[in-house]
């Protein structure tokens, strides 16, 4: 939940790439301290639903890629550097992810919580 509140802060929106053979997720923020007319820029950013094999197949968020957290520092190895934003049902699997990944030198993992979270706020809000 504190990391939605800086995601929010830091992204204006998302837009997932609808492919299940990339781990990118596309997002587009703006970088008001290297650009003042605040133009916008796509920056890279990983996606990860980090719920079993079967709970993903039920449905999942466009653009993620499936990692239970037993497998993600040898599969996300190579992108220390890059944004990582993750969720499970419930976001309590999602913290134990962060907390694994921050501690294995992932500087920008995200723990974005739960899948029912993240649903509900879309309705509610329309975003």
């Amino acid at each position: 939940m504190k990391n939605r509140n800086l995601i929010i802060g830091l992204l204006f929106g998302l837009i997932a790439v609808l492919s299940a053979a990339t781990l990118v997720v596309a997002l587009i923020s703006r970088n008001v301290e290297s650009d003042p007319c605040g133009h916008e820029e796509l920056v890279q950013v990983i996606l990860v639903d980090v719920r079993g094999a079967t709970e993903f197949a039920d449905g999942h968020l466009p653009g993620a890629v499936n990692i239970e957290v037993g497998y993600l520092v040898e599969r996300l190895q190579g992108h220390e550097n890059t944004p990582i934003m993750l969720y499970c049902l419930r976001g309590v699997r999602s913290q134990l992810a962060f907390e694994l990944l921050i501690h294995h030198g992932f500087i920008h993992a995200m723990n974005i919580g739960g899948l029912d979270d993240i649903i509900v706020e879309q309705l509610v809000t329309g975003n």
